[in-house]
């Protein structure tokens, strides 16, 4: 993804609010107590732009189950999706069963009728 220089200028502004636009003391960086993002920003684009892209949720995941290594958040979360399938799979299967037992039931009151005529 490409990133402008003009976003990274409104960020960076935003992020340290310095006394003149656009131009960072380290006062004001200090100030912000904002230095780590700030010069990731300036040195290290690749890694601010990954940063900004975390995972909210995984973030939480990984602080609310420390004792977790990432295989088991990820074999846990395959299960989970595994498990809904199959309740979706099964839902829809027993809708599918419905429809079949209506189906024969009409089939069978024609059979009824048919038998009945001489």
């Amino acid at each position: 993804e490409e990133v402008l220089f003009t976003d990274v200028l409104c960020q960076l502004n935003d992020m340290i609010k310095p006394a003149v636009e656009s131009k960072f003391t380290k006062r004001d960086i200090r100030n912000t107590k904002m230095a780590t993002q700030f010069f990731n920003i300036i040195f290290n684009l690749t890694k601010h732009v990954l940063a900004e892209q975390r995972d909210p949720i995984l973030i939480h995941q990984v602080h609310s189950t420390p004792e977790l290594c990432d295989w088991d958040r990820y074999a846990i979360n395959e299960y989970i999706k595994l498990a809904e399938s199959e309740i979706q799979d099964n839902e829809a299967l027993d809708q599918s069963e419905d429809l079949d037992w209506e189906e024969e039931k009409d089939i069978d009151m024609a059979g009824d009728i048919d038998d009945e005529a001489p």
